[in-house]
Parts: structure tokens; C-alpha cells; sequence
């Protein structure tokens, strides 16, 4: 199950799109009961398989959840590949055509075999991305903005907490989920299911991840200043400075973590000097002078690059 993969996917097809569907039909096929409250009000809910369905005969069809668990299950991933046919099981089983419906939200996922136990590169590794909420959870963590979330996990532990299923090797899960407005993020108008087959979109997209991957502030590691070629006045004042990291947070991570808790408390004037704080903690962190990566940082980067030169070159 290594390799990248499209998860969770939302689907919507438009009431322009279902001439003489027969919703009734539908309706038992999904077990759908009528929403009651909130955004979906007088809507019709109901479950099929790994997905939700929301449909409303005046509106159209919303269809969420991981096409890869559907096709694939959840010890497997669904190949670039197999997208379409995995599309087409999913539309005969609902009695939908569902190759224009419009795509809404994508997650492409990328599955890592690490050399180390999982638990070391989880929390420590991934320290900041600019523009994004950095939230830890206990398998893992989260970059959450608007549309955009980078999820980074255990997925052996998430397979055993919410299915109870056992596999043997450590994997380290790598989510790049655009949420909302994916036909701007991919700059395609309109964008359907469909456009994904076309492998320079999908292309785009791979490259979407790498963006964002390659944006992630990582934990580096401290030169020792005798492994200095040439000592300046200005490397020794960093050395210092990058040392003082170390001996008042402990680490990257946990300096960006006391920033984000001095900003609730309120300490900084305006969100620049925030700012201005965190710019200061990433120059000297990979300031190549007195810093170098982290070794498992290295590790994980390099895999990172093989997966994407090993997907794009199989779309040619």
C-alpha cells in the first residue's frame, strides 16, 4: 500500500444532470432519511458503502467519502490508473453518471515505508508552514487554511484505531486535501471528475503536493562550530542565536509552539511581529551555515522525490 493515491473525493451533480432519475429508487438504495436542521435542511441523507450522500431533486447529488477505500479497501490503495474504472463501479452501482460531475474536493496521499519506528517522525519533524494553523493530534499532525489541509500521520495506527486492522509495516501518511475550491487551486474551470483522467491534470496535481511538501519548515540540526569552514562575525552572532533556540525551547517546533501560544495570550502588537518571530526562528534553522537537516528529514525527503519522479514518470 505504498505510493500515492486519490482518497477522499466530493462529488456533485447538478438536478440539470438527472432527468427522469428515479429518486425513489435512490432513496432506498441509500437507507436516506430527511435532514432536519442546518446548511442541508429538507435535504435527503443516506450512506452508501465508504460514501455520504446529501440529494435534494431540486438541487442535485453531493457524494463524500475515499473512493480508494471503496475500490480498493482499506489495506490497499487505489492506483492513478484505476481512478476511472473505480468511478464508473461507483456510478453503475448508484445508477449515476458521474464522469461530469463536479469535483469539489480531492485529498492525493502519498504512503511512506520509513527505516524508523513511525512515532519519530510524526511530531518532531514538521515544524511550520507559513500561512497555516500547525495542529498536533496523537497520531500525527495537521496544517490546516482555508482550502487547504497537510495532514501527516501514522497510518498503521489510524488502521488499527478506527477499523482494528493490523498491518506490519510502519507507514508514514502524507495528505495534501483541497478542500474547497479545487478548480482554483488547479486553475481548471469548472472541474470535473473526469479532468483528473487527463494525465497532465493529474500531473498538476502531483505537483500541487510537492509545492506545498516542499513549503513545510523541517526540523534541522545544529553544526557544531568547529565543523565551520570560515568563522565570521555574523556566523558566530547566528551560532549563538540558533543555540539559544535550542537552550530556551528545546527545539524548532516547540519555538513555533511558543509563538503560537504567546499570539492567544495577545503579546505581539500586530500579527507582522508574529510574524517577524517566526521568519526569525526559520532563517536561522535553515541558515546552511550553522544548520543542516535533520538525518530523517533527509530520509523522508528523499522518498518524497523518488514517489513523485516514480508517479510522473508512469503518466508518460
Amino acid at each position: 500500500m505504498l505510493g500515492f493515491t486519490i482518497d477522499s473525493i466530493i462529488l456533485f451533480l447538478t438536478w440539470e444532470k438527472l432527468n427522469d432519475f428515479n429518486f425513489e429508487n435512490f432513496e432506498k438504495l441509500v437507507n436516506a432519511k430527511t435532514i432536519e436542521r442546518g446548511k442541508f435542511k429538507n435535504w435527503k441523507k443516506g450512506n452508501y458503502k465508504t460514501f455520504l450522500i446529501n440529494f435534494h431533486k431540486d438541487y442535485g447529488i453531493y457524494i463524500t467519502g475515499s473512493i480508494s477505500n471503496y475500490y480498493s479497501g482499506y489495506t490497499s490503495i487505489l492506483k492513478y490508473r484505476t481512478l476511472r474504472v473505480a468511478i464508473d463501479k461507483l456510478g453503475n452501482e448508484l445508477g449515476l453518471e458521474l464522469q461530469s460531475a463536479r469535483l469539489y474536493r480531492v485529498d492525493l496521499a502519498l504512503n511512506i515505508k520509513t527505516d524508523n519506528s513511525i512515532e519519530k517522525y510524526t511530531h518532531r519533524l514538521f515544524t511550520d508552514l507559513p500561512h497555516f494553523k500547525r495542529l498536533e493530534q496523537e497520531d500525527g499532525l495537521r496544517f490546516e487554511a482555508k482550502k487547504i489541509k497537510i495532514a501527516i500521520y501514522n497510518k498503521k495506527q489510524e488502521l488499527f484505531d478506527k477499523r482494528g486492522l493490523k498491518i506490519n509495516s510502519d507507514i508514514l501518511r502524507i495528505e495534501l486535501r483541497i478542500l474547497k475550491g479545487v478548480s482554483d487551486v488547479l486553475n481548471i474551470k469548472k472541474m470535473e471528475i473526469q479532468d483528473l483522467y487527463n494525465p497532465l491534470i493529474y500531473l498538476k496535481l502531483l505537483h500541487k503536493f510537492q509545492e506545498y511538501y516542499q513549503k513545510i519548515k523541517k526540523q534541522t540540526v545544529l553544526k557544531e562550530i568547529d565543523d565551520v569552514e570560515i568563522i565570521t562575525p555574523t556566523i558566530l552572532s547566528n551560532h549563538f542565536k540558533r543555540n539559544g533556540i535550542k537552550n530556551i525551547f528545546g527545539s524548532e517546533k516547540d519555538a513555533y509552539r511558543q509563538i503560537e501560544q504567546w499570539d492567544k495570550e495577545g503579546k505581539f502588537k500586530n500579527a507582522n511581529d508574529k510574524s517577524r518571530c517566526k521568519k526569525l526562528v526559520s532563517d536561522l534553522s535553515n541558515n546552511k551555515t550553522i544548520s543542516a537537516p535533520h538525518p530523517l528529514v533527509e530520509e523522508i525527503n528523499q522518498k518524497v522525490e523518488k514517489e513523485f519522479e516514480k508517479e510522473a514518470k508512469s503518466l508518460k
